[in-house]
């Protein structure tokens, strides 16, 4: 074989790249489009365990104290104790008990979970 410019190999393999660009977007689309086909969007913005993404507030502004524990139980996706929360805070269960209220109080779900313990959990809903 004959020896070929290497600028023409170059171009030649730029079109390789070009094409194969163009058939790895058209075949995301057309599997875009079949998977939204499959799984129509129900408006339900959860996560992986079907709990909500965003959290609906009233607009009235949290304490500082209080925004903390908002914090605390935003940033986890699993239920916490009130133990958990104090050692954190670096409060006292009475302290975090009225937080918890307040939270409440603003307009955020907090979910209590009571499972065999006798200590009870707390996460965000």
């Amino acid at each position: 074989m004959t020896h070929l410019p290497k600028e023409l190999i170059t171009r030649l393999q730029s079109l390789a790249d070009d094409f194969e660009t163009h058939i790895r977007r058209d075949e995301r689309k057309r599997l875009l489009a079949k998977f939204r086909d499959t799984f129509p969007a129900t408006g339900n913005n959860t996560d992986m365990h079907g709990m909500p993404l965003s959290v609906p507030v009233t607009g009235r502004r949290l304490a500082p104290s209080v925004e903390a524990l908002r914090s605390v139980l935003a940033v986890r996706s699993y239920p916490v104790t009130i133990r958990t929360v104090c050692r954190v805070l670096d409060i006292s269960p009475t302290a975090a008990h009225w937080r918890m209220k307040e939270l409440r109080r603003a307009g955020y779900p907090v979910e209590t979970i009571r499972t065999g313990g006798r200590l009870a959990k707390y996460r965000l809903a």
